[in-house]
């Protein structure tokens, strides 16, 4: 159980974030008068507001911040347990403590500073997940130095879309690719590597 506690933190968020989707009763910045939730349309923070945006009571809020609770928590075990993979305890640290404040910033990004969340939050993710790539780099795992350079680029696209309001409006699709592909690579880390491997 010890083993598989992220995946079944991720199930659980995913579940609890799908239910709140499917209760989510409509509308998004591109067509407030839409129905239902759009994976197209609609951002994740949209499942997080007490008043849906086409002005109707959204039942799925308490559902989507229940699993922001699971998905923030998984987000931090992660770093704290790459932290003991790293041989370079000054960098390990950094991982450690800069992923866990991304986490914290993530589950308030649900609040009223979202804004100021995402900017914390983004800014300390790269931090953390670009001095991981560096280690990563260093082993002889081909296919997890491509993720990690896919996952990279889908973050820093995202934000650079967020930042300039370039293409707008394909930040809704990009927010949940970069998230599946950080869990993706979250995973590979979890259940495909070994502290030797960073240590070669």
């Amino acid at each position: 159980m010890k083993k598989h506690r992220l995946l079944m933190s991720i199930a659980s968020s995913a579940i609890l974030l799908g239910i709140s989707a499917y209760l989510y009763p409509g509308g998004s910045e591109f067509d407030p008068a839409a129905t239902g939730f759009d994976l197209r349309h609609n951002y994740l923070c949209n499942l997080f507001k007490e008043t849906a945006i086409n002005g109707q009571y959204n039942p799925g809020r308490l559902w989507a911040i229940a699993g922001m609770v699971f998905l923030s928590g998984t987000y931090a075990a992660f770093f704290i347990r790459a932290y003991g993979k790293i041989p370079h305890p000054t960098s390990a640290r950094i991982i450690k403590w800069c992923g866990t404040g991304a986490a914290i910033c993530a589950f308030l990004a649900v609040t009223l500073w979202h804004n100021l969340m995402t900017n914390i939050g983004v800014t300390l993710a790269m931090l953390a997940l670009f001095y991981l790539m560096v280690f990563i780099f260093k082993t002889r795992l081909i296919w997890l130095k491509i993720l990690s350079i896919v996952s990279l680029a889908a973050l820093y696209f995202s934000a650079f879309i967020y930042y300039t309001q370039i293409w707008i409006g394909l930040l809704p699709v990009m927010q949940k690719i970069e998230w599946a592909l950080l869990i993706a690579w979250m995973l590979s880390l979890e259940y495909f590597t070994e502290k030797q491997d960073f240590t070669r």
